[in-house]
């Protein structure tokens, strides 16, 4: 079904780069299924609205930052399924100090100043500026969800933007990277091959 949807929306369009607008058809149709699947199973499992708000906090700060994607779709709603319903129920139920509250605070900072932003091999972040311009953007919705942590009264929503806090610095790491067997820097090699071809 996937397969005949993209293909018939390809043959109708006038795009000249077909790869790129078959890219694009696919990850939204993934996208799509898997919301549908994670917004199931949380209703099933009664975290529905831990599960939206996690959904909304990671994503946001995700879009600067980027960082893991899966490299195929079975693995994708397997880590979903991980990272939007089971984790965050466990987190909610756990007590964190203060102290330990700061300390992750500080080495999420850390992960964004060092990690941010991490891209994929399927969207390399080859122009520097584009990187620069992202990791300022990171910076600063890290920093709004840290003063929303402290301001915030209701303390299970504290928690959840703590969580995605924690869980954004982690996929954006390399040693993550490397647990799941996946490249880590692609830009790198895609101007060295750049570069490669012009000599």
């Amino acid at each position: 079904m996937k397969n005949y949807f993209i293909e018939s929306m390809i043959s109708n369009s006038n795009y000249i780069d077909k790869e790129k607008l078959t890219y694009g058809l696919d990850v939204i149709y993934i996208s799509f299924t898997k919301l549908i699947f994670i917004m199931s199973a949380s209703i099933v499992l009664d975290c529905f609205y831990i599960t939206i708000a996690c959904i909304i906090l990671i994503s946001f700060i995700r879009s600067f930052s980027y960082g893991l994607h899966m490299d195929n779709s079975i693995k994708c709603y397997i880590f979903s399924f991980f990272i939007f319903i089971l984790l965050p129920r466990f987190f909610i139920s756990m007590n964190i100090s203060i102290i330990q509250t700061y300390i992750l605070f500080l080495l999420s900072i850390i992960s964004v100043i060092l990690y941010s932003p991490s891209d994929t091999l399927k969207r390399p972040l080859i122009n520097e500026k584009k990187r620069k311009k992202l990791k300022y953007l990171s910076l600063i919705v890290l920093v709004i969800y840290i003063i929303f942590y402290i301001y915030f009264k209701d303390v299970y929503l504290s928690k959840i933007i703590l969580y995605s806090i924690i869980i954004q610095s982690f996929l954006i790491n390399p040693i993550v990277y490397k647990l799941f067997n996946l490249s880590y820097e692609n830009f790198k090699e895609v101007m060295k091959w750049s570069l490669y071809q012009k000599y």
